[in-house]
């Protein structure tokens, strides 16, 4: 009986004409410098192969990573903009430079990481500054009409012991003659000119010249004289 081919054995005989299987392929070296080269392999540098060392130079930088944070931003790839520079740009007819307010401007300018960052910089800057202005203008108002009536208290004419007494002729000239007197007293309060001692003197002034009505006459009035023409014709 012929021998049976075990059946734990069932590997086909090698093919002395078949090409043997192909070598392995390694793996690829890392393309990226975030990759992590494996173990054991040695550092990546940039020095070409075959370049000698220079041990007494400096050690070869190694490549930075694009996600590092190190170093300062340029945002915009150009150099910071310098007073000199900003103080020598043509201004609108008009314009001055504010000395004071220019630094902080080239600071944001030159730090901005973004012209978003530029752009809500300058907001805050323009209401700072708005604040400012509108503070100033109201402390230069005050300080005007208080020295108004210092002036007005201080008239020789209108003002110290006849200062409540112009006041209250000027008051009557303003509530008999204006045509409307609660809005031209609204309008002196507005402008302030209710405070000058020039519009003090003027309302006085038109009360000495408006003629004040007689006062009644008491008794019998004095007997009229006649007309020569009453005494030749009668009356």
């Amino acid at each position: 009986m012929p021998n049976e081919p075990d059946p734990q054995n069932l590997t086909p005989p090698a093919n002395p004409g078949a090409n043997p299987d192909p070598a392995p392929t390694p793996p690829p070296d890392p393309s990226s410098l975030l990759d992590t080269p494996p173990a054991g392999d040695p550092a990546p540098t940039d020095t070409p192969p075959g370049t000698p060392a220079d041990p007494e130079g400096d050690p070869p930088t190694e490549p930075s990573s694009l996600l590092d944070d190190d170093g300062e931003p340029t945002p915009f790839g150009a150099d910071p903009v310098t007073a000199e520079q900003a103080t020598a740009m043509e201004l609108p007819d008009g314009v001055e430079l504010n000395a004071e307010q220019l630094q902080p401007f080239l600071d944001l300018v030159n730090n901005a990481n973004s012209r978003a960052d530029i752009v809500q910089g300058s907001l805050n800057m323009i209401a700072e500054q708005q604040n400012v202005a509108e503070t100033a203008i109201s402390e230069e108002w005050s300080a005007t009409q208080n020295a108004w009536r210092d002036e007005v208290k201080a008239d020789p004419t209108h003002g110290g012991e006849h200062f409540e007494k112009s006041l209250a002729t000027a008051r009557t000239v303003i509530e008999t003659h204006a045509e409307d007197a609660k809005s031209l007293k609204e309008l002196f309060t507005l402008t302030g000119m209710g405070n000058n001692i020039h519009m003090v003197r003027f309302l006085n002034a038109i009360a000495a010249a408006t003629p004040g009505e007689a006062p009644p006459v008491s008794g019998n009035p004095a007997p009229v004289p006649a007309s020569r023409a009453e005494k030749l014709f009668g009356t």
